[in-house]
């Protein structure tokens, strides 16, 4: 079976020898530039980049593809990661609040109108994993109703 692998001429065959440090240095091709010697691995790194450069709609539409695929399995490892890396991500959140900071402040405006889950559980001084839906709908009422009033006034 070796022998057929050596005699085809196969790619993953191994390689034997090893180019001196002069003909690496003078950039003279000595047969080994396969996957092994690294020049073959840049020059094929670099075809790849232009083509996904050339070709970028295909690109994108095969990644949300393969996004959709996956969502659930993207998911479970992103709820992994961030809870593995919980400083890590409370640091990537704080520094894009300090370069969006209208966006953030926006953001934290829709929570108020809309009265997000996440709004009304901080009103109770609570986490929303900590509320029970129907405790969440109650105080939304509340809110609502206090909102209302103020109105009249």
């Amino acid at each position: 079976m070796m022998q057929d692998t050596l005699q085809r001429g196969d790619l993953f065959a191994p390689a034997t020898g090893s180019p001196s440090l002069g003909e690496i240095t003078a950039g003279v091709r000595n047969g080994m530039e396969r996957e092994g010697s690294g020049r073959s691995l840049l020059e094929k790194r670099a075809r790849e980049k232009a083509w996904r450069e050339a070709n970028t709609e295909k690109c994108l539409a095969y990644a949300r593809a393969a996004y959709a695929r996956n969502k659930a399995h993207r998911a479970e490892h992103g709820r992994k990661w961030r809870k593995n890396n919980l400083a890590k991500k409370n640091e990537i959140n704080r520094r894009w609040r300090e370069r969006n900071p209208e966006a953030y402040r926006a953001a934290q405006q829709r929570e108020v109108d809309n009265l997000s889950a996440a709004y009304v559980a901080k009103k109770m001084r609570l986490r929303v994993r900590e509320c029970p839906p129907e405790l969440i709908e109650l105080k939304r009422a509340h809110i609502q109703l206090q909102r209302e009033l103020r109105k009249t006034k």
